[in-house]
């Protein structure tokens, strides 16, 4: 035990003392008051609560004193904010309460342990560090009398029953409950604005690479339209074919760029089904064992089966083979990575890395790695839109991109969160919806071969992939008119005599958009088919009104094959409701 430490009079009032109860109480609660003032004047925030913590050891005369505040969003976490040792501050640091003093109080009422604290809480291992034997502490309150965290005063020897410690106790745990509430009012305003900065951010992008990937599409249909032409003329053997060849190669790459770059702008063309996501990871589960390397350990946890949401499949496949990737980069030197679903039920907004979660029922994908997680000069940037942590320049910062887009274009949320040496948790909440019965599709008949003579307005803004696209309609036996933009299709449909069988016209144009332009153009031609082109998915342009959600859609870029087949199952009928 150590040596008792006298406590200290308040402003002139001695703790105890020969002063009559009543008189005592009246002189002591002013003037107690006036040293609340005077400790803490000119002072705000985690400095306040720091003075209060000092000077309520000081006044009472122990070894030790702390005060913590409950971590918002991580349920049975606190974070003890200011921890005094009698001569210097402690670091802070975060503590599970359960099985400690700091549990008692927390259920919001003083609690007292004159003596054989070590033996009433034998697995507390700080107070066995501390060689702590008494505890008095109180609940931090806020306006609205909820608990926030807790105030406390521990020593090495026994402390003695007395009300006045309590009750001075009790009352710079009022004032520092004050405090922490104003703390939390500004965390809540500065997550709130981290939050709309983080939306406007992410905002930025999906619209900077929805604008890319139209440019991008138009110059690989280009490139590939006059690439296909000149290859289908030269002669095999012709050592230009070589060449030719390595540009179709680079074609492709870069549609397989654009799709990526589709998903982050949450453009990608989606086919959205009820669909349950446990199943989904049991599913992907051979998948996702060849990802994961020898001495990585990949475990699956399914829970909340029969949670539906409603999502494209092989988006979610993606999103989640994207969230095992980078698990599997961060333990790359061993260690286990888990997978997960569950339900989760929110009766208020959720806070979670400058991401708000709103409330209702969602069902949550997990993916977690006892990696060596992140720092917090990493995770200020790390979590941005196009970011990669990879080294040497490895990464692009797509992968994550393209879950952010993915999830929100299923209406869901994705969170991030990670700690220095406690690895990383991925979550994507999605809305649960109720499985409906599954309807039987009815037969479709395959398409058949075009017939020669079929009249198609070709409506494109871009002049090179127009002239690439006529050709390729061209050379399957279409006649094809061809018109820039809204009143260039009008003018062209009106100087054609014949009937116009196909329109196939960008949604967005120069003047009168493609739907407008279709709608004008059938009253001249009543059997008029349409097949609308854009750079942006159907769903985002049928929400803007820019596209009726009748009508058949085919997503740039394309390739010529799909676009001849969608032309021909237009035209045969097949294919008339917009699709991605």
């Amino acid at each position: 035990m150590g040596r008792r430490r006298k406590p200290r009079a308040i402003a002139g009032v001695p703790v105890g003392g020969g002063i009559p109860a009543r008189a005592r109480e009246s002189r002591s609660g002013k003037a107690l008051r006036r040293s609340l003032v005077q400790w803490t004047s000119g002072q705000s925030g985690e400095a306040c609560l720091r003075t209060l913590t000092r000077r309520l050891a000081e006044a009472l005369g122990t070894h030790w004193s702390m005060a913590g505040v409950l971590v918002p969003g991580k349920p049975g976490r606190v974070r003890t904010l200011a921890w005094w040792d009698g001569k210097d501050w402690g670091e802070p640091f975060d503590h599970d309460p359960a099985g400690t003093p700091c549990q008692r109080v927390l259920e919001g009422k003083v609690f007292f342990q004159h003596a054989g604290l070590r033996k009433a809480y034998p697995g507390d291992r700080v107070l066995a560090a501390l060689g702590a034997e008494s505890y008095m502490g109180a609940p931090l309150r806020g306006g609205g009398g909820e608990v926030l965290g807790y105030l406390a005063v521990l020593d090495d020897a026994a402390m003695a029953r007395d009300l006045r410690r309590t009750a001075i106790l009790r009352a710079v745990a009022e004032r520092a409950g004050a405090e922490v509430e104003g703390l939390r009012t500004e965390e809540a305003r500065r997550q709130g604005e981290a939050r709309r900065r983080h939306a406007l951010k992410v905002e930025a992008v999906a619209r900077l690479c929805g604008v890319v990937v139209r440019n991008l599409g138009n110059v690989l249909g280009t490139v590939a339209g006059s690439a296909d032409r000149v290859m289908a003329e030269t002669a095999p053997g012709d050592p230009r074919r070589e060449d030719l060849a390595r540009i179709q190669e680079a074609v492709e790459r870069g549609r397989s760029l654009s799709r990526r770059l589709q998903a982050v702008s949450g453009q990608q063309p989606a086919r959205p089904e009820v669909l349950d996501p446990a199943g989904l990871v049991v599913e992907m589960e051979p998948l996702l064992r060849r990802l994961v390397p020898e001495g990585v350990r990949l475990r699956l946890r399914r829970n909340g089966d029969g949670a539906t949401v409603r999502a494209d499949r092989s988006h979610l496949e993606q999103v989640v083979v994207h969230l095992v990737l980078n698990a599997r980069d961060a333990v790359a030197e061993g260690g286990e990575i888990a997978v997960g679903t569950t339900g989760l039920r929110l009766g208020r907004p959720m806070e979670s890395n400058e991401v708000l979660v709103p409330p209702g029922d969602h069902v949550v994908l997990e993916v977690a790695d006892d990696g060596g997680g992140m720092d917090g000069e990493r995770r200020a940037w790390a979590f941005d839109p196009l970011s990669t942590t990879k080294a040497g320049g490895e990464g692009d910062g797509l992968g994550l991109s393209m879950v952010h887009g993915m999830v929100r274009q299923a209406g869901g949320h994705f969170t991030r969160e990670s700690e220095a040496g406690r690895g990383t948790v991925a979550r994507v909440y999605l809305p649960r919806v109720v499985a409906s019965p599954p309807v039987r599709p009815e037969p479709v008949r395959a398409p058949g071969s075009p017939r020669r003579g079929e009249t198609i307005l070709l409506v494109e803004d871009d002049e090179p992939l127009r002239r690439a696209t006529r050709r390729v309609l061209e050379r399957r036996g279409f006649r094809v008119l061809e018109a820039e933009d809204g009143p260039g299709a009008l003018e062209v449909s009106r100087a054609h005599e014949g009937p116009v069988h196909l329109l196939v016209s960008d949604v967005l144009l120069p003047g009168p958009g493609g739907a407008e332009v279709a709608e004008r153009l059938a009253g001249r031609h009543p059997r008029l088919k349409v097949l609308y082109v854009s750079g942006y998915s159907a769903r985002g342009l049928v929400g803007r009104g820019d596209l009726p959600s009748h009508g058949a859609f085919l997503a740039k870029p394309y390739t010529h094959e799909e676009l001849l087949r969608r032309v021909v199952e237009v035209l045969d009928g097949v294919a008339e409701a917009t699709g991605g």
